[in-house]
C-alpha cells in the first residue's frame, strides 16, 4: 500500500466516514489513478475534469456513481492532498428529482405477511416500524432494546451519532417471539448485552450483512408473485411517509430518520398525500355549476 493511499484511508477514518463510504471513495480514487497511470499527487484540475467527462460521455455511469467519484476525489484533494481549490471548479451534477416509491398501508401488510420465515419477517418489520437504515438494522444489539421506555437506541449512524427511534408494542412482541426462537445462547445462561440482535447464524459472533437484508426483500417479493419491487429503502421511505400522513411534524420525522438536514426530510412532503386531505379539486366546482345550469 502506498503512503498516499494509507493517508487517504486514515483521513477518512478521522472524519468518521461510514465504512461503505470509505470503500466506495477508495475504489473511485484508485480507478482515477489507474486511468492516468500516475499518482493523484501529480495530477490536477485538468485530469480530474477529463476523468469525470470520461465517466459521463463514454462510460455513461449512473448519477450516483458519478457523484461518488466526484465526492471521493473532492475528499482526496481537500483533506489528504491539501489542494481544496481543485473540485469546486468542477460542476456538480443536478440533484435527481425523482420521488421515491412508497407502499400503501395495505401493501405493507401484504408484503410483511408474505415473509413466512420468522427472522425475515422480524427484520423487515423492524425496518418498516423504526425507519432505521439497513446498516443500522444489522448492527442492532440486545442492549439497544429498551422495553421500559419503549424505544430502540440506534448506535453510530451517519456522523457517528446515537439516536432513539420507536419501539411499538407489536414490534416488541414480534422481537420477543423471534428471540425465543433463535436465542443464540443456551437457556439459563445470561445473554451478553453486546449480542447481535440479528446474528448471521445462531452461534455466529457476526451480524448479518446488508446484502442479506436485500435478499430477504427480494425473496419476499418473489413469494408475492405479481407485486411491485420492494427494497429496504422503500420500507424506510414508507415509514416516513406514513408518519407524515398521521400528522407528525417534519422535525420529529427528521430526528427518527437521523437526517442532518431538514431539507432531506422535506422530500416526504411530495410523496405523502397528507397535504391533499381537505383540498377540493376545482373540477368539483365546475361540475356543481354544470349541474345547476342543466338541472341534472
Amino acid at each position: 500500500m502506498t503512503p498516499l493511499r494509507q493517508r487517504f484511508i486514515e483521513d477518512m477514518q478521522l472524519r468518521h466516514l461510514a465504512p461503505s463510504t470509505q470503500s466506495a471513495y477508495l475504489s473511485r480514487v484508485i480507478d482515477f489513478a489507474q486511468y492516468f497511470g500516475r499518482s493523484p499527487a501529480v495530477l490536477g484540475l485538468e485530469e480530474v475534469r477529463r476523468y469525470l467527462l470520461l465517466l459521463t460521455r463514454e462510460k455513461k455511469v449512473s448519477r450516483s456513481y458519478f457523484k461518488q467519484a466526484r465526492s471521493g476525489l473532492s475528499f482526496l484533494y481537500r483533506y489528504t492532498l491539501n489542494r481544496p481549490e481543485i473540485l469546486p471548479r468542477i460542476p456538480y451534477p443536478r440533484a435527481d428529482r425523482k420521488l421515491p416509491e412508497v407502499l400503501s398501508p395495505e401493501e405493507v401488510v401484504r408484503f410483511l405477511n408474505a415473509a413466512t420465515n420468522l427472522k425475515h419477517r422480524t427484520m423487515l418489520t423492524t425496518r418498516y416500524a423504526t425507519g432505521v437504515r439497513v446498516r443500522e438494522l444489522v448492527q442492532l444489539q440486545v442492549r439497544d432494546i429498551n422495553r421500559a421506555r419503549s424505544h430502540i437506541r440506534v448506535r453510530g449512524d451517519k456522523g457517528s451519532k446515537d439516536r432513539l427511534t420507536l419501539l411499538p408494542d407489536p414490534l416488541l412482541s414480534l422481537l420477543e417471539e423471534y428471540w425465543r426462537a433463535v436465542r443464540p445462547v443456551p437457556k439459563g445462561e445470561p445473554v451478553p448485552p453486546e449480542t447481535w440482535l440479528f446474528p448471521s447464524s445462531a452461534r455466529s459472533g457476526r451480524p448479518l450483512s446488508r446484502k442479506t437484508v436485500l435478499g430477504f426483500c427480494k425473496r419476499t417479493c418473489r413469494a408475492l408473485g405479481n407485486f411491485k419491487r420492494v427494497t429496504p429503502h422503500i420500507l424506510r421511505h414508507t415509514f416516513a411517509s406514513h408518519l407524515l400522513e398521521q400528522g407528525n411534524s417534519l422535525p420529529s420525522i427528521q430526528a427518527l430518520l437521523g437526517h442532518e438536514s431538514l431539507r432531506t426530510t422535506e422530500i416526504y412532503l411530495h410523496i405523502s398525500n397528507y397535504h391533499l386531505q381537505g383540498i377540493i379539486s376545482p373540477l368539483e366546482k365546475i361540475l356543481e355549476i354544470t349541474r345547476e345550469q342543466t338541472g341534472k
